[in-house]
């Protein structure tokens, strides 16, 4: 099971997918009202009116939301959440990058007592 946190963070990034999810399903409503719009049937302009400002409103809570989530994220790398990569992947690339470091080391090292 995952630490209270991350399952905080995976809800708040749920709701906010929710939320773009809704956005783009006004955005389509808006481009299909239009096209009405365009072929003279005025009857539709509040709901036209409604869907635009439905979605301006969408947008603009899914990207305060997400500002949000990148902020904590960005608050808490190093301390809740680690910096590096941890797939199957990545391991055991630490630990040659180091000892190809440590070897340059020794080298400047050597050359420097030879001196």
């Amino acid at each position: 099971m995952q630490p209270p946190y991350i399952q905080e963070r995976l809800k708040s990034l749920n709701n906010i997918e929710n939320q773009l999810c809704s956005m783009l399903q006004e955005a389509s409503q808006v481009t299909f009202i239009f096209g009405e719009l365009k072929r003279g049937n005025e009857s539709v302009k509040p709901q036209f009116e409604n869907h635009v400002k439905q979605f301006y409103e969408l947008l603009d809570e899914s990207t305060t939301n997400l500002r949000k989530e990148i902020q904590l994220l960005d608050e808490n790398v190093g301390t809740r959440l680690l910096p590096i990569n941890v797939n199957k992947k990545a391991l055991g690339q630490d630990t040659e990058k180091m000892e190809e470091q440590l070897n340059l080391l020794s080298v400047i090292l050597d050359s420097s007592k030879s001196k």
